[in-house]
């Protein structure tokens, strides 16, 4: 499909993707990405307003301020993917919306492959808004696993079902 072959055209356009991986990713090499875009379907109460949850509040704090807080610090660049709100997004970090050629709703590989067009860095260190209680050294460990591994992507997995955390 087009999301799929765009991001592989865009993933074999990346410099520095062949031969053996250094020991450490550095900061300047990553780009962030929050996924911010997705419509809250489980989140909406019937008859009222969408939700749009990365505005949600966890202790008096936006999601997205939560996740600008964990990611801003280990990354070169941040992006937002999001598709509403983008003034509100604004505050927090650069925002991309979805590429119009993937239509409406087209799900969080949308944001990504859109992101993926507009950032020159190698590596993308991609979060869901919603997981405000990452491991601070998260990030760390998915460089290292790539470089290790001389891998393209890393990705976390736990024994329950959870978004994805990959670079």
């Amino acid at each position: 499909n087009e999301l799929y072959r765009r991001m592989s055209t865009l993933q074999s356009q990346r410099p520095g993707q062949s031969g053996p991986r250094q020991a450490a990713i550095a900061k300047d090499s990553m780009t962030g990405l929050v996924l911010a875009g997705g419509q809250a379907r489980r989140m909406q109460i019937p008859g009222q307003d969408s939700v749009d949850k990365g505005l949600l509040q966890r202790q008096g704090v936006p999601l997205i301020a939560l996740a600008q807080r964990y990611l801003e610090p280990k990354v070169g660049r941040l992006c937002i993917s999001a598709n509403r709100n983008l003034d509100s997004y604004g505050q927090y970090g650069q925002v991309i919306s979805d590429d119009p050629v993937f239509g409406e709703s087209s799900g969080p590989l949308a944001g990504v492959a859109s992101v993926l067009a507009q950032t020159a860095t190698p590596w993308l260190m991609i979060i869901p808004v919603d997981l405000p209680d990452l491991p601070e050294e998260l990030v760390q460990r998915l460089a290292e696993a790539v470089s290790a591994g001389q891998a393209q992507i890393a990705y976390a997995a736990t024994n329950v079902l959870s978004p994805a955390l990959c670079m």
